[in-house]
């Protein structure tokens, strides 16, 4: 994991699998599915722009709804985002338990 995030945290959901993801972004996600079917998926992306910066990535991530378990895995990803996130995490599955008493 790298350095400290200089981006804002995307706000948490828990999609109809169970997974708590980071909220999708519509347009971020319809401009991923159209560079894939143009056979560029966001692999490609990372290849053909090295140097974007480490935190845009981390957004990235979040804005195309990456789960949160993996999320710290990524290798642009900030230790303080990922604690952020995990903590995040734990709130919305405690308030989804709560719920459903």
């Amino acid at each position: 994991m790298t350095k400290k995030s200089a981006q804002p945290m995307q706000p948490l959901i828990l999609d109809t699998n169970g997974v708590v993801r980071f909220k999708a972004n519509s347009l971020v996600t319809y401009l991923v599915n159209f560079a894939s079917q143009s056979n560029m998926g966001v692999e490609y992306l990372w290849k053909q722009l090295p140097n974007i910066p480490e935190e845009d990535k981390e957004q990235f991530a979040q804005l195309i709804g990456y789960p949160v378990i993996g999320f710290g895995d990524l290798p642009f990803v900030s230790t303080e985002a990922f604690t952020k996130a995990l903590k995040q995490r734990q709130k919305l599955l405690a308030k989804e338990k709560g719920s459903r008493k």
